[in-house]
């Protein structure tokens, strides 16, 4: 995904979602937030602060704004094509990735299992919300993270996880701007334009 923009409309990533409240997962209808892009589409004159409600209200509503925990758990097949002038299919990889945050006491962790090319590497990145470390499990090490801040560890793993979008999304609501309407995936969007931290040189699209 090139830097500097995303989609709230790939509803392909598993999430699974609980708050310390109601102990539960929210389901996502990817349905539901179809029909709801395109209706804003129709509204897109509607101030940012309702537009975004709407869009959150999409995800889970006060679940979702309300978050106090969550975890994303992804497993993807990567074909590689090499460095070659003539691309080809070059021992595909699979990548397993878990990632739990507890937003209430600002502590994160992210597990990765990468397999294929004929080797096995397995990493862990955890934050306890004033140290972070990281751990190389193929090579028995472990050592102070270059970065501890979450953003920066598994900043890419949020910004392609729609829920998650939403939810930083609606952090930053008074500050979002709508920057039009387009066309995504033959479909009519709004476009609206917010930041993402850590503070990035460019903000970010979302359709």
């Amino acid at each position: 995904m090139p830097c500097g923009h995303a989609a709230l409309c790939d509803p392909t990533q598993p999430l699974r979602m609980q708050t310390s409240l109601e102990n539960q997962k929210c389901a996502i209808s990817s349905l539901a937030i179809t029909s709801l892009l395109l209706s804003l589409a129709a509204q897109a004159g509607e101030p940012e602060e309702q537009l975004i409600q709407q869009v959150t209200d999409a995800y889970g509503g006060d679940a979702l704004r309300n978050l106090t925990f969550y975890t994303i758990s992804r497993k993807s097949l990567v074909l590689g094509n090499g460095q070659s002038r003539i691309p080809r299919i070059d021992e595909p990889t699979i990548t397993n990735l878990h990632f739990a945050v507890d937003i209430a006491n600002g502590k994160a962790r992210l597990e990765n299992l990468f397999s294929g090319r004929g080797d096995i590497f397995q990493g862990t990145t955890i934050n306890d919300g004033d140290q972070g470390w990281n751990i190389n499990y193929s090579s028995k090490t472990y050592g102070a993270a270059q970065n501890p801040d979450v953003y920066a560890f598994a900043g890419s793993t949020m910004r392609t996880n729609d829920a998650l979008l939403a939810y930083e999304l609606n952090k930053v609501k008074d500050k979002a701007k709508i920057i039009g309407d387009t066309d995504y995936l033959n479909r009519p969007h709004v476009m609206l334009e917010m930041s993402f931290p850590p503070p990035q040189p460019n903000p970010y699209s979302l359709y």
